[in-house]
């Protein structure tokens, strides 16, 4: 066709190498929907975020929130009880159904002050504690300050997840 076979067979290399490519892909992304990688690793990366490994605490509450799981009926007490499990949470709704979850909903941010100093992890106490303080009562920043460290946190579960698959 080009006259040139050295240019063919180059050209035969690139689209046998796509080709291959592709297929690595689509069954890699096919393996990882069939065993529910993504939300399982969220999860995880949840758990940890909140110091809640045995799932009994903020991490439970947050996952039974409406914002957070829309499609469980909000009701699990395990993490094995949990019927839908999201891939991927929006860090406002993140931040709304964590505030919610240790003042419950109603609630003021001075009601949320109080609250915090009940919770009994002392490392997510701290750190909430300095997010609430820094926000200096307003809600908008105490809801950006979660979403950002959220954010942090799931960029290390994303970079996990990137180097298992």
């Amino acid at each position: 066709m080009f006259n040139s076979t050295v240019l063919e067979l180059a050209i035969g290399l690139c689209f046998t190498f796509a080709s291959i490519s592709l297929i690595a892909s689509s069954l890699n992304e096919a393996l990882a929907s069939a065993l529910k990688l993504r939300a399982n690793t969220l999860l995880d990366g949840v758990k940890a975020l909140l110091n809640d490994h045995r799932f009994d605490g903020l991490a439970r509450d947050v996952y039974n929130h409406g914002l957070v799981n829309p499609r469980s009926p909000g009701e699990a007490q395990t993490e094995h009880e949990l019927v839908h499990r999201p891939s991927y949470i929006e860090p406002r709704h993140f931040a709304i159904a964590l505030v919610e979850s240790i003042q419950g909903t109603g609630a003021g941010l001075k009601e949320l002050g109080q609250a915090l100093d009940e919770i009994e992890n002392k490392q997510i106490r701290q750190l909430l504690r300095g997010m609430y303080d820094r926000a200096a009562g307003r809600a908008d920043l105490m809801q950006t300050e979660l979403a950002n460290w959220f954010n942090s946190g799931m960029d290390r579960v994303s970079g996990a997840y990137k180097r298992r698959s």
